[in-house]
């Protein structure tokens, strides 16, 4: 992709406020790295948490509570042969609540550079991920 216009900003921000320098770029790139593996067990974890709402029909249930449907909530978990979904729930929520917290801990204050350049430049991570890899690979 066409990523020239923002790594020349992105590149500037960077040597205004540090010394830029191969080994600079390399540490922003393994620290890159690292938050993107967390990012990729955030998702996993987001992705086993939507199958265990949809397994337990929690999704039902919470839109029958707002709309003030009792009668339908206490039907579907009468009706609910396997209560242990809920469990399951509860479980995949707290293991994802503990991988998020490591993914927001790591960019705030492992790797606060790219906490700053997402946040600065309004960059969704794929895309930080990738013009840091880039800027990486133009600096070698």
């Amino acid at each position: 992709m066409n990523n020239e216009g923002i790594k020349k900003a992105i590149d500037y921000f960077l040597s205004k406020n540090n010394e830029t320098n191969k080994e600079f770029y390399e540490n922003l790139l393994v620290e890159s790295n690292q938050l993107e593996s967390l990012r990729e067990d955030v998702d996993a974890g987001l992705l086993r948490l939507k199958k265990s709402i949809i397994a337990s029909n929690l999704h039902l249930i919470i839109d029958k509570i707002f709309k003030g449907n009792n009668d339908d909530v206490i039907e579907i978990l009468q009706n609910t042969k396997n209560r242990t979904l809920f469990y399951d729930f509860t479980e995949e929520f707290n293991k994802f609540l503990i991988l998020y917290e490591q993914y927001n801990n790591r960019l705030e204050f492992s790797s606060p550079d790219l906490g700053e350049l997402k946040e600065l430049f309004v960059l969704k991570d794929e895309k930080l991920f990738e013009i840091i890899k880039e800027i990486n690979l133009d600096n070698q």
